[in-house]
């Protein structure tokens, strides 16, 4: 299957919906895509920076 090219920044608001399970088949495997084609988005820090942001928007959902 051949997901469609994108281009992702680090501040691309698609990241934060992926990494929140928010994306739809064929745009979470076109960010998937661009995010293994992109050493910038696998960075360590890039990734740890989703992740704290996921954490916390679900504590802050799990709270009300």
């Amino acid at each position: 299957m051949n997901e469609p090219k994108i281009s992702l920044t680090p501040d691309d608001p698609r990241l934060t919906a992926f990494a929140l399970g928010e994306l739809d088949g064929d745009e979470r495997a076109a960010v998937s895509a661009a995010i293994a084609a992109s050493p910038d988005l696998r960075s360590e820090e890039h990734t740890s920076e989703l992740q704290s942001l996921a954490y916390l928007v679900c504590r802050l959902l799990l709270e009300k």
